[in-house]
């Protein structure tokens, strides 16, 4: 999968209604693209982070997002 369809895919989860901590995990994840990161080294260091806003659900939402794009 390019690069701009997994921020299409995630762009979607950030629009979705209802759920805060997929739409930060989500977010933090396409900043990490845009910046060339690569997401299977970063995973545990953006899920801290996005750990820190929206708890341990959100760092759920991470991982499962980093797998759906992987």
């Amino acid at each position: 999968m390019g690069e701009d369809a997994k921020i299409i895919l995630l762009m979607q989860e950030v629009y979705q209604p209802g759920d805060p901590a997929r739409s930060c995990a989500a977010n933090a994840l396409i900043r990490a693209l845009r910046a060339k990161r690569d997401l299977r080294r970063e995973e545990d260091r953006i899920a801290r982070e996005v750990a820190l806003s929206s708890g341990a659900h959100g760092a759920a939402e991470v991982r499962r997002l980093c797998r759906l794009v992987a």
